[in-house]
């Protein structure tokens, strides 16, 4: 949203601002499970590195309590 000022020149500021306060708060829950499983996809990795083995695809993981699915 670009705003224009009093002289009719594109002023992007206050279409910012706007839509920072538009932007819903980030809910804790989820940045913990995200953090959660990006530490276990870690040592997931590790493990795999331990055994002589390197991940080349994709790993997909769903989390059992809430039933997200992390791609």
């Amino acid at each position: 949203m670009v705003m224009r000022n009093d002289e009719h020149y594109a002023d992007p500021t206050p279409g910012r601002v706007i839509e920072e306060m538009e932007k819903p708060e980030p809910d804790p829950l989820k940045a913990e499970d995200t953090e959660r499983m990006e530490r276990s996809l870690a040592i997931a990795k590790s493990a795999f590195k331990l055994a002589g083995f390197e991940v080349v695809g994709r790993i997909v993981l769903r989390n059992v309590r809430t039933g997200r699915i992390y791609r």
